[in-house]
């Protein structure tokens, strides 16, 4: 997301799996799910620590507040949260027009596909996350949402 906004060039560390589009990928990488390298953020300095609320540890995110930094929690679950996300990062990194186009793209392009689909029969599915046990996504879920569009 920061870097369709433009605000690429400004992320000076990311943690694991952190890796899209391939300019991210030569990112300094400290830490992981299970760990963030506190040192290395007191090292970094960062004005803003952008943290996935439900993929970082919990306990280091609340270290790296104490310590006075600016955490903000990412958590989008629902189309409309990418959005908002989209516009609050531009106005956190000083991309807030770039941001306010690409959030309103990404809502028309999401308005078209539901048109485009909006008097197609439903088709009836079962996505598969796992086959032992078998388990399935939970009604609100990132594939469910896709797959109700």
């Amino acid at each position: 997301m920061l870097y369709d906004i433009g605000a690429g060039e400004q992320i000076i560390a990311a943690t694991a799996h952190a890796d899209y589009p391939l300019a991210a990928q030569k990112i300094p990488r400290i830490g992981n799910s299970l760990r963030i390298q506190l040192e290395r953020v007191i090292e970094l300095q960062p004005d803003l620590v952008i943290a996935w609320q439900s993929g970082n540890p919990s306990d280091d995110l609340a270290r790296i507040k104490q310590l006075g930094f600016n955490v903000v929690y990412s958590q989008p679950n629902t189309f409309d949260d990418v959005a908002k996300e989209l516009r609050l990062f531009g106005q956190l990194t000083g991309h807030a027009e770039q941001a306010e186009r690409v959030a309103s793209k990404f809502l028309a392009d999401l308005a078209k596909i539901k048109q485009q689909y909006s008097n197609k029969t439903p088709l009836s599915s079962f996505y598969e996350v796992w086959s032992r046990p078998l388990t399935t996504i939970a009604k609100g879920s990132w594939p469910q949402q896709f797959l109700d569009v």
